[in-house]
């Protein structure tokens, strides 16, 4: 390309035609490189999750409240409350690890919940997730978990599953059973109040998932949905019951990763550039 493309062009134009001009500016392209690449670190930086030190707790809010009703949530002395809507996940907050009081007023003209206020002790390093909800329209109740501690690895995401039933549905008897593309099991558990262990899972398959019930000898589907995940993030299924049946609750531990590998190629094109026009005119220099 620089053979029967740019260095004809560049004798066209008369630009750089001398070998002292054609390696300066290679020079500078190569220069300019690291600063292309300065720049998509300090941005991958500034999106990547930051995780608690010794002493410090990151916390996430989320809310799977009705859609009537918002919730004022303040827990933090001499701070704003936080406004939450329904399936709405504030961002994640680094706070010194301790004893917190969470005072839950929720508001809304046609909202019947309760105030109300939980207690929750933060520790040192490490994440948590204060999930509220409602499971019988009047009470508001908390769903509090630790989160994952570190992104996975090789590009994959990370998933876990739980339920929360009202104590009046019999929930004991719930599996879970996840497919890929060729309908082979990747896997299967119990459902439990408390969440699973994280599952690897790749972000390119469309994973299809089952909830399946077993009463009396007998097994029905009770929900079927499709799972999509982003390469490098955590997430928690909660399977939940509404007006209208079963549903699922995606809660996001930790986000996917936002910066595209191929954002690597223009420096690598600047800097080969570069090179070429240093090496190259180097040896006609010489």
């Amino acid at each position: 390309m620089f053979d029967f493309i740019i260095y004809p062009l560049f004798n066209r134009c008369n630009l750089l035609t001398t070998p002292l001009q054609r390696m300066g500016t290679g020079m500078m392209l190569a220069s300019m490189s690291y600063v292309v690449a300065g720049g998509l670190q300090l941005y991958i930086t500034s999106q990547s999750v930051h995780f608690p030190n010794t002493g410090q707790s990151a916390l996430t809010l989320a809310s799977g409240i009705p859609h009537d009703c918002n919730l004022s949530v303040t827990w933090l002395p001499g701070s704003p409350p936080s406004v939450m809507t329904n399936s709405q996940e504030l961002h994640r907050a680094i706070v010194a690890s301790n004893v917190y009081h969470f005072h839950v007023k929720p508001g809304g003209k046609h909202c019947k919940l309760k105030p109300t206020v939980f207690k929750h002790q933060l520790m040192s390093s490490t994440s948590y997730t204060l999930f509220f909800h409602s499971l019988d329209g009047h009470n508001i109740s908390e769903h509090f978990y630790v989160t994952a501690h570190a992104k996975p690895k090789n590009g994959l995401a990370d998933v876990r599953f739980t339920k929360l039933l009202p104590s009046s549905m019999m929930g004991d008897n719930i599996s879970v059973h996840v497919y890929d593309n060729y309908n082979k099991e990747v896997f299967h558990g119990q459902l439990n109040d408390n969440q699973s262990h994280y599952q690897l899972l790749h972000p390119k398959i469309r994973y299809n998932v089952k909830m399946v019930e077993s009463m009396h000898g007998n097994s029905s589907t009770i929900l079927h949905y499709q799972l999509k995940l982003d390469n490098g993030a955590a997430y928690t299924q909660i399977l939940m019951h509404g007006d209208t049946g079963y549903y699922n609750h995606r809660l996001v531990d930790l986000p996917g990763n936002k910066v595209n590998m191929l954002w690597q190629v223009p420096q690598y094109v600047i800097i080969e550039a570069g090179e070429i026009l240093i090496s190259v005119t180097g040896l006609a220099f010489a």
